[in-house]
């Protein structure tokens, strides 16, 4: 893939989840989904209740700009996958579900191991090619493209301001009178 020049960076693998135990409890009640959440998860929790609490908790599907550049997104988010992946590499689509769907980004995850069913993550959308107050869907798919996990969200933030005054120079005028 091309370089995308920071419009869809995955930042970081914030945490390798075991698959094994009680984990496995949670990954299977969140089967197939992205959680986005409000905050970067903690790196333990006492018991599943307290996970799965944290995660109902925490999730968002409407995401305001960063305080400090209204152009930008940052996306903390989990990734509950139907089946482990065979591969460490996942692909991840953006599309805007606005209307219909229009494929807007892809790029691609790299998990800690093979067989990994958890995903921890951030990635950080920008303006353009995302824009204010419209719906998009992720989909994270294995190499053979079966949707994994998926979920959908709306960017929110200010749009356009536009005055409705339109300024003519004389160069406009007199191309017009031409015709």
């Amino acid at each position: 893939m091309r370089a995308r020049a920071g419009l869809l960076t995955v930042l970081s693998l914030l945490l390798a989840w075991p698959t094994e135990g009680r984990l496995d409890r949670v990954a299977n009640a969140f089967k197939g989904q992205v959680v986005i959440l409000e905050k970067r998860p903690p790196t333990r929790f006492p018991n599943d209740a307290a996970f799965v609490k944290f995660l109902k908790g925490k999730r968002k599907k409407h995401l305001w700009p960063d305080k400090s550049d209204q152009n930008q997104w940052t996306i903390e988010y989990m990734a509950f996958f139907r089946e482990a992946p065979r591969d460490v590499e996942v692909k991840m689509k953006i599309f805007d579900s606005t209307e219909g769907r229009r494929f807007v980004e892809g790029d691609s995850v790299y998990l800690a191991e093979r067989g990994q069913r958890i995903l921890s993550s951030s990635l950080v959308l920008k303006k353009p090619p995302f824009k204010v107050n419209r719906q998009y869907t992720i989909f994270l798919l294995n190499s053979r493209n079966v949707v994994l996990a998926s979920t959908v969200f709306w960017l929110r933030g200010k749009g356009e301001v536009y005055s409705g005054k339109v300024t003519f120079t004389d160069e406009d005028t007199k191309a017009k009178d031409e015709d």
